[in-house]
């Protein structure tokens, strides 16, 4: 079986850092937290690491925002069905 795309459950630090290496590498990712302000600062999260790739020039702005179009939130685990893969990522 073929990975294409990835859950992640749990957007904090470690979590964030799973999905910015994720969808670095191409894959697309479904991260799931209970409430969508969490939601939010998990994504908060790795648009600063993605920010941190193009300041470092290891992307361009285009390549950026092929990789921010890859990350996807949610709060519905049901969300998750359809992934290849699932890392779990939360205390």
């Amino acid at each position: 079986m073929k990975i294409k795309r990835i859950g992640v459950v749990g957007a904090g630090t470690m979590g964030a850092g799973i999905v910015q290496v994720s969808v670095g590498a191409g894959f697309e990712v479904v991260v799931r937290e209970p409430t969508q302000d969490l939601v939010d600062a998990g994504l908060g999260r790795v648009e600063k690491g993605i920010a941190r790739w193009l300041k470092k020039e290891v992307i361009d702005e285009s390549q950026a925002e092929q990789i921010r179009g890859r990350v996807t939130g949610t709060t519905q685990l049901e969300d998750l069905f359809g992934v290849d893969l699932v890392v779990e990522a939360i205390i």
